[in-house]
């Protein structure tokens, strides 16, 4: 491939004979030592043109430019410019940046450990879970954590409806599903069942909770109760008191307000 460096020498000629190049410094030659330039179509000297390693057209030299790839010459119009470095290569020579759309140097790009798409290594992302690389449209954040990761490593809250890692979740009884596993959000059960908060029943009388399918309002005093304290629809202790005194328990004295709680005045 030619390499800068002195015109040669020409021969001696009859001025009729000459013809000049259309190209800066206009030197002159024989028709015989012309060239029709393919680029651009001026007729140039034999020095003046060169052949393209790609196409093998002739044509202007100085609008050959070189691949710093495969070291090859070729015209602008038959390769790619890389949008990042502005160097030109051949067209096989670079690939398309899956995030910003533009075409440049291969060597640029590294690839998607999710996908197998490949974008500039500046754009690309990593799950900070596995490490692996990853376009990040591929990655979901986790509320909890703001940790971005691959959507195998999350899982859905029931209680907050988002994404949470698993690491942080509970399989939940009610409702079905899986749960942020934390005070804030859950409540495992006195049988061991996990229930989210805002849907767990608490026993008036022992204090612990439940599922609201383990126990019921008592009749009497509209408290809810776990299915041990209930009897007949009320709440038993009420019932063998009742017993005891051969009353109504339908009505209760005031002595039994006050042995039961505040909570009686309100629901009673």
């Amino acid at each position: 491939m030619w390499a800068p460096g002195p015109w040669p020498r020409g021969r001696w000629a009859a001025t009729e004979h000459l013809v000049a190049s259309e190209s800066q410094p206009h030197r002159r030659g024989l028709v015989t030592e012309t060239v029709r330039c393919a680029v651009t179509g001026k007729l140039l000297l034999q020095d003046e043109v060169a052949t393209s390693d790609f196409s093998g057209r002739r044509g202007d030299r100085a609008k050959l430019v070189q691949s710093p790839v495969s070291l090859k010459w070729g015209f602008v119009d038959e390769m790619v410019q890389c949008a990042e470095s502005g160097d030109w290569f051949g067209a096989e020579e670079v690939g398309v940046c899956a995030i910003t759309g533009k075409r440049v140097d291969k060597r640029l790009l590294v690839q998607s450990e999710v996908s197998g798409k490949s974008a500039l290594k500046e754009v690309m992302a990593r799950c900070e879970a596995s490490g692996k690389s990853a376009l990040p449209e591929e990655l979901k954040a986790c509320t909890r954590t703001g940790m971005k990761v691959l959507p195998q490593h999350l899982g859905w809250c029931c209680a907050t409806n988002a994404w949470v890692l698993l690491k942080h979740l509970v399989r939940c009884d009610l409702p079905e599903g899986l749960i942020t596993d934390d005070d804030t959000h859950r409540i495992r059960c006195s049988d061991g069942r996990v229930c989210a908060k805002r849907l767990a029943k608490r026993c008036y009388w022992v204090g612990n909770p439940f599922l609201p399918d383990d126990g019921q309002i008592c009749s009497e005093t509209r408290l809810w109760f776990s299915h041990k304290w209930i009897r007949d629809g009320q709440f038993s202790l009420l019932r063998d008191v009742a017993g005891a005194m051969d009353g109504d328990s339908s009505e209760f004295p005031e002595e039994w307000k006050q042995w039961l709680g505040p909570a009686l005045e309100k629901y009673g």
